[in-house]
């Protein structure tokens, strides 16, 4: 599956470009906020084909908890958003504001559905 790992790999150089955002690799990882992280995955074959041809990755967009947290979240969207579709084979479909557990609390967090397409040739 090159094409699912390549597309990943492409998703974590351009994510891995927001300024002022650490990108960790290991979502179970205790992370320093602002932070983003990619869950593995969902993976799509069209019709009757060898190869997939999409594929659906959530990424996770954490802050730290504080009075500018809805603030921040909403300005660093903006950057994940264009920095997702500078690659040209991937938008940003939803974003759903929630929280994300880390170190024992619940941090403000974006879930961005993020939809690639596998099928670059």
């Amino acid at each position: 599956m090159s094409a699912v790992t390549d597309a990943m790999d492409g998703l974590r150089t351009a994510l891995g470009g927001v300024e002022g955002v650490r990108l960790y690799r290991d979502y179970s990882a205790s992370m320093d906020p602002p932070a983003l992280t990619l869950g593995p995955p969902d993976v799509t074959w069209d019709a009757v084909c060898a190869a997939p041809t999409s594929a659906t990755v959530v990424a996770y967009l954490i802050v730290k908890a504080d009075d500018r947290a809805v603030d921040r979240l909403v300005s660093l969207l903006e950057e994940v958003t264009d920095a997702v579709e500078a690659t040209r084979f991937a938008v940003v479909t939803e974003a759903i504001a929630g929280t994300f557990p880390q170190g024992g609390a619940d941090l403000p967090a974006y879930q961005i559905t993020i939809e690639t397409a596998l099928n670059r040739s």
